[in-house]
């Protein structure tokens, strides 16, 4: 029940009332009343009767309105004098307000065969509450009676239905956010996990190769493969809570450029690292970091022989330019980078900048170019 039911009581039992006691002729008032309360009713308890609920109060309210009507015409047929004309004039507004008002809601929140089932009934009892006014009259004043009284209907329908497809539209953009942030966490996860899984790889098969001569040494091997899972479980783990909670993504910061020094120590074979970035944008500094990632995975996996890694991140005038080059081609192995490198390249394109791969300097190099201001 909503907070204002209180308030929607008390006119509820106002309109009883005057429906009741006021005038001579209380069953012609005491149907728009009817339609009223039901109105009212609906307001004040609709989170608990949901849709259901407003079909039936629809149904019922389009009852009382054209028994009301109905009953009109054949209490006083020809008859209608001056008195009771005025009483009609003075209760068919709100019986007609409250019959909009359910067009509204029923065009915005009812199935779509419901919605266009109830617009036309409604709207058929909105019209003939005019002709309790015109009986006497001819055909032209009962057509032209009934298309006015019809134009509330119809500005309800159109509400309800604009109504609708803002709702539809928003329901769109929600499901379009989530598909991109999916995706966008798809992209983190390869790039975050892949990197500490390929060197878990390596720290393995160097593993293998000093188990047997160098203990010591197999020691720090096998503690460096843990850590690597360690992060890789971390990465996965804000992973899932970014995909579970709409909040996530709020409270797990991707990893940035301050975080870019202890990646590159811990990479293996050594890398150098050249880092002058100030005054960097978050998405900017998180898209480098990203790039960074995935070439130096890409180095363990297609380049496992090389000897020297260079890591450059500086500003460069309006852009920050991000390098990382290796000394060794290195076959290409068979596996894609999938969301790797592509993703990378429409993240980067996405704001403004540029994402090459290729050959260089006897070597491989890849380069990136993203703007810090735009």
């Amino acid at each position: 029940m909503t907070r204002g039911w209180p308030a929607v009581l008390v006119a509820a039992v106002a309109v009883a009332a005057g429906g009741l006691f006021y005038g001579d002729t209380p069953v012609l008032r005491l149907g728009s009343a009817g339609c009223l309360l039901l109105v009212l009713g609906l307001l004040a308890w609709w989170p608990r009767l949901g849709v259901r609920g407003l079909l039936a109060v629809c149904a019922a309210t389009a009852a009382v309105s054209l028994a009301t009507s109905a009953w009109t015409w054949l209490a006083f047929g020809r008859s209608l004098d001056t008195d009771t004309g005025s009483r009609i004039v003075l209760w068919a507004p709100l019986e007609s307000a409250a019959l909009v008002v359910l067009i509204v809601l029923a065009c915005r929140l009812a199935p779509a065969r419901a919605a266009v089932a109830v617009a036309v009934v409604l709207g058929m009892t909105e019209a003939l509450i005019g002709m309790r006014l015109v009986s006497p009259l001819g055909i032209g004043v009962v057509a032209f009676t009934v298309g006015v009284w019809s134009l509330p209907a119809i500005g309800g329908a159109a509400l309800g239905a604009y109504l609708r497809s803002l709702d539809a539209r928003r329901t769109r953009m929600i499901a379009d956010a989530r598909r991109t942030q999916r995706l966008d966490l798809a992209r983190d996860l390869h790039d975050f996990v892949a990197h500490d899984v390929s060197g878990m790889v390596v720290q393995a098969q160097a593993g293998q190769v000093v188990a047997g001569t160098d203990p010591d040494e197999a020691r720090d091997v096998f503690h460096r493969i843990e850590q690597a899972g360690l992060q890789a479980l971390a990465a996965m783990d804000r992973t899932v809570h970014m995909l579970t909670d709409d909040a996530g993504a709020s409270r797990h910061r991707l990893p940035g450029l301050d975080e870019l020094a202890d990646l590159v120590a811990g990479f293996g074979p050594p890398a150098t690292l050249d880092l002058d970035a100030v005054d960097v944008p978050r998405e900017v500094g998180t898209t480098a970091y990203r790039i960074v990632v995935e070439a130096l995975t890409n180095v363990r996996r297609h380049a496992p022989n090389s000897t020297e890694v260079r890591v450059r991140v500086c500003r460069e005038d309006d852009d920050l330019a991000v390098t990382v080059w290796n000394n060794t081609r290195g076959p290409v192995g068979e596996r894609s980078s999938g969301l790797g490198i592509v993703g990378l390249t429409e993240r980067a394109e996405a704001l403004g900048g540029t994402l090459t791969a290729g050959p260089a300097d006897t070597g491989w190099r890849l380069a990136a170019r993203l703007p810090v201001a735009r």
